[in-house]
């Protein structure tokens, strides 16, 4: 086996609970394994401890061997003498007496991608990433320019090989990430949610491309992932973490038979085709699956068999009783015909680009890495000017608006890095500010007792409603993606805004806090509260936006309604679509395909 992880334990400083517990497994070379579980549960933190230069400061008992080696204690001189008393001082591996070649050990036999593709690029073109990491090995030129030219080729980069990092897009970022990993030539490659902020197509490039990876260089893989509908069709063994603990260890059947017995909440997170091939069976959530069910469909194609199968002689029809949208009320926040472009020789990222949100409405905007998303926010914030058209709250110009007063109950903008938002020690000392703030401007002859009482019960609730209580005594670096996003959210959401713009608000949450974050939009937009999401997450999308709208070549060039919109695209568009688009019309999510296999029954 190439890594064995063995009774692992872990707390982080000042914690009142282990973020693992007794973790164990093992990971044959050569495997693709999939590490999955809600957030918070670990899967993060496991990773880096694998991945010693990221390991996080805290309490580590167990061990992990990866080729033999055991990373916890290198370059550890603690970690040495616990080996020597382990082995004797004579017996000790190698490998685990006090030697600081063990560094470069690490650095060659394990890789690591991170979630956000700017986190790791540290040079200023795609030629000079890819050599960083074999340079500081002080390999020899020759070998540098000979690995640097086949991740080159590999790749497909030679058209942007001497482009500026700063100009790629998402999707070419991540892909430099892993190549410049893979020139250090890794026995273990870890992968944690990388296509998160990935758009469709961008994210079936970086997930066929580890998949060759791995079976045309036999890499072995582990990769963090809660989004389970693209990634279990690749995988030869499953891991579910929950609260640290390891649930599940075996094949994506098995994982799906232990989901949907114990009504795991990660149930909802299976493959389409899964989903609907236990409903068929008959098998709702909390039901044991039967033994012979053991290929079970994990794929679009393997779920268009089945319902080939299963619809032979019936007629397809929509399914009934779609949820309704919610109510749309006046126009909120409006673009209009803007243009934008971040130098005067540059060309136009935005291009006579429209687009309104009307109060009471979730309206959500898709497009690739680079289509100009952001910017688009951006704009609508007020944090940057458009050089044409005009932006518009309330029918108002933006530059209208009082200092002080856009963003005090009108206007809240959730940028894409949550970390951003946050600047003080622990995140129940930023979200207090904030609510404090708030609370003062809403009673502004409050006592300062009044508002210090009033303020954290309003904070309270509002951890409450986003399940996140259990990290506020926490850094804001030390809790999941996850997590980091809700708490951001709890952040802006205390200014009580009438617009609230969020950029991937969906980012790293896992089933259940999508759920919860379309609830509490819901609950806003019910209040007249105007959403726009920019989002690369079409099942998210498909399933709680009142409308969409498609960004592309610097324009809104189509909107409608999730059925309307997304309906009959081959990429922009949902499993559940491409898999039942020809047999239920109209189906864009799995609750609708469910509920059409049902009435069709």
């Amino acid at each position: 086996m190439l890594l064995s992880v063995e009774n692992v334990t872990f707390r982080y400083p000042k914690a009142s609970n282990d973020a693992l517990r007794g973790v164990g497994f093992s990971v044959n070379a050569g495997d693709f394994a999939v590490l999955c579980g809600l957030s918070g549960c670990g899967k993060s933190t496991l990773l880096r401890l694998i991945k010693r230069e990221l390991a996080p400061f805290g309490d580590l008992s167990g061990r992990i061997l990866v080729d033999g080696t055991d990373v916890t204690s290198i370059g550890s001189a603690a970690g040495a003498a616990e080996n020597s008393a382990a082995y004797g001082a004579e017996n000790a591996p190698a490998a685990t007496k006090a030697d600081p070649t063990r560094d470069r050990f690490s650095a060659e036999t394990v890789g690591i991608v991170l979630q956000d593709p700017e986190a790791q690029i540290v040079t200023d073109t795609v030629w000079h990433e890819l050599a960083f990491g074999l340079e500081n090995l002080g390999l020899p030129s020759a070998v540098i320019r000979r690995r640097v030219a086949e991740m080159a080729a590999f790749f497909g980069m030679e058209s942007w090989y001497h482009k500026k990092t700063y100009e790629l897009s998402g999707g070419q970022k991540q892909l430099l990430n892993l190549a410049a990993v893979l020139a250090m030539k890794p026995k273990l490659l870890l992968l944690d949610e990388p296509t998160a902020q990935l758009d469709p197509i961008a994210a079936a490039d970086f997930r066929s491309v580890v998949a060759r990876i791995n079976k045309d260089l036999g890499v072995t893989i582990l990769m963090a992932e809660h989004r389970l509908e693209h990634v279990l069709p690749l995988a030869d063994k499953v891991l579910l973490l929950d609260r640290g603990e390891l649930l599940c260890d075996g094949s994506p059947a098995a994982l799906a038979a232990y989901l949907q017995a114990n009504a795991h909440p990660m149930a909802r997170a299976l493959p389409t085709a899964t989903r609907v091939y236990l409903a068929l069976q008959g098998t709702g959530v909390g039901s044991a699956v039967a033994s012979e069910h053991v290929n079970i469909p994990l794929t679009v194609r393997d779920g268009r068999a089945t319902l080939l199968a299963y619809s032979a002689g019936k007629t397809a029809s929509d399914p009934a009783d779609k949820p309704a949208g919610g109510s749309v009320g006046k126009p909120a926040i409006a673009a209009s015909g803007v243009r934008f472009r971040y130098g005067k020789d540059l060309p136009d990222v935005l291009c006579e680009t429209s687009l309104s949100v009307s109060a009471g409405e979730h309206y959500c905007l898709l497009g690739g890495n680079g289509s100009g998303k952001t910017t688009l926010l951006s704009l609508l914030a007020g944090l940057k000017q458009p050089y044409a058209g005009s932006v518009r709250l309330f029918g108002k110009k933006l530059s209208a608006f009082a200092p002080g007063t856009l963003y005090r109950e009108n206007l809240a903008f959730l940028p894409q890095q949550p970390r951003d938002v946050f600047v003080e020690k622990t995140i129940r000392e930023d979200l207090l500010g904030a609510f404090s703030r708030a609370y003062s401007h809403a009673f502004p002859k409050a006592a300062a007792d009044v508002v210090a009482e009033g303020a954290a019960a309003d904070m309270l609730t509002m951890c409450e409603r986003l399940h996140i209580t259990e990290i506020l005594l926490s850094h804001p670096y030390d809790v999941s993606g996850g997590e980091l996003q809700k708490a951001a959210l709890a952040k802006v959401l205390a200014s009580r805004p009438k617009v609230l713009l969020l950029d991937e608000p969906a980012k790293g949450i896992d089933v259940n806090g999508k759920g919860e974050l379309a609830a509490i939009l819901k609950e806003l937009t019910a209040e007249g509260v105007a959403v726009l999401s920019v989002t690369h997450d079409a099942e998210w999308a498909a399933e709680h936006a009142d409308r969409c709208g498609l960004l592309f070549d610097g324009e809104v060039i189509s909107e409608g309604e999730p059925g309307e919109f997304f309906a009959g695209n081959a990429f922009y568009t949902t499993a559940a679509n491409r898999m039942a688009g020809d047999f239920f019309p109209g189906v864009v999510t799995c609750d609708d395909l469910l509920r059409a296999v049902e009435v069709s029954s």
